[in-house]
This record gives structure tokens, sequence and C-alpha cells, in this order.
């Protein structure tokens, strides 16, 4: 019996699902992000949550998941994880999010293949025909170029912005990460990133309501709120809104 492709993660509602093509800093991971252990930005964070949390030990059998992912041909996994959907949709499973990459990348364009490109479109087109919001995230401008040219309007292509001035002022839909020294810092900076972007855009923008909520329930449990959760909150497959995550 095959291992499933799809998995779940923490911050979204029961139901949601994640898909990844391989494990964080690995062959899919632009070393222009930020956040990559070996940056090659200006003033990098190197803190990519995903690539420590792949190193604790109680996340073994993760990192030995994304490992065989990222040893299997990413058209692979995008059809063995559409056919994982339907399979779910059929037994009466409502699914409420899907997020790409929740660890690692999608493929680098220079190794996007034809057959690729039609798995991966066929799988966004039926979470797009079904109603299934996605978050699709990608690390750098020329990725989010590509990758929107590529899949057209299924989705939402997010890029993860290499500086505060490109977070600024592109047009596109864009995330940044607020890195304060705390917690408490990262959550004030990430309001004003969010209310700079505005004003300069004069687009929507939040801070991560699933972030800050998990901040608030580490302190107090009963704060939990799964109004907060990916899932619940859309802003992340939405066009017209832009995203500060606090550094996490």
């Amino acid at each position: 019996m095959s291992r499933p492709i799809v998995g779940s993660f923490g911050k979204a509602l029961d139901g949601s699902l994640s898909i990844n093509f391989g494990y964080s800093a690995g062959p899919d991971c632009e070393q222009a992000c930020l956040h990559h252990p070996k940056s090659t930005a200006k003033n990098p964070t190197n803190a990519c949550y995903a690539f420590r949390s792949e190193l604790r030990p109680d996340r073994s059998q993760l990192a030995a998941k994304l490992a065989r992912h990222q040893r299997t041909r990413p058209e692979t996994i995008c059809n063995k994880a559409l056919l994982e959907i339907v399979t779910l949709q059929t037994k009466g499973k409502t699914i409420p999010w899907v997020r790409i990459s929740t660890n690692g990348s999608v493929p680098r364009p220079s190794k996007v293949t034809d057959r690729f490109k039609e798995a991966f479109c066929r799988l966004l087109e039926h979470c797009k025909s079904a109603g299934i919001p996605v978050h699709l995230p990608v690390e750098t401008a020329a990725k989010a170029r590509f990758y929107r040219s590529l899949v057209g309007g299924l989705a939402v292509v997010r890029e993860s912005a290499v500086s505060r001035r490109r977070f600024l002022e592109t047009k596109y839909p864009v995330s940044f990460t607020a890195d304060g020294e705390s917690r408490i810092e990262s959550v004030e900076l990430a309001r004003q990133l969010a209310a700079d972007r505005r004003e300069k855009s004069g687009r929507k923008c939040v801070v991560c309501p699933a972030v800050l909520n998990s901040f608030a329930a580490r302190r107090n449990p009963n704060l939990k709120n799964e109004r907060a959760k990916c899932g619940a909150c859309v802003a992340c497959a939405a066009s017209t809104i832009d995203i500060v995550y606090p550094k996490h």
C-alpha cells in the first residue's frame, strides 16, 4: 500500500491538507529567500521555521516523508495528491483549505517539465472547481512570475518578498515576515508593516490571524480560536489581500 502524499498542519482547520514536494532548504528552495539557512539576500534572517522544525527529533517521520517526496517526480506528487483529495471527497469529507509547501517549495522553474505543468494545473483546477481555497507561496519575485504564467487564474501565487522595499512596492499578492527580537516585537513590527503596505499600495494588508492566535494560545490555551485558523481565514488565497507573518 502506497504512503499518503497529502498531510495536515496545526494552523489550519480540521480536514485541511498540505502538499509538499520536498524538504526545506533543499533543491527546490531558492537561496535568494531571506529565510534560507544559506541565504544570499542582503539582510537574511536565516530563520526558516520549516527547516528548523524538520530537524526536531519529534519530526523524524515528517522529515522522512519529505525526503521521499524529494526523490519522487513532482508530477507524481500532484497526481497522487489529486487522487487522495477526490477519494476524501467521495467519502463525504470537507476540505476547507489546501496549502502548497508547508515545507520546502514548488520546483524551480529550470526543473519544471510539461508533465509537471499539466499535473499541477489539473490539481489546482480541481481545487478551484470544488471551491477549495489554495495557499500557494513562492520565495522570490522571479519564481512568482514564472508560476503566475504557469497557473493563470487557477490559484493566487503569493510572493514572499525578499526585502521590506519589495514588500511595500510590488503590485502583486505578496507576503513578508516581521523579524523582531521577541514575539511581542515581531507582532508590533508586523502591524506597522501591514499599515505601511496599506498606505503605500492602497491594497488590503493583514497580519496573519493564525500566527497571532498561536502566540496567544501559548500564553493561555483558553484563547485558542478556531476562527483564526487557515481555512476559516482565507486571506492567503485572496488576490486582493497582502499578508505579514510575525516570525514564528
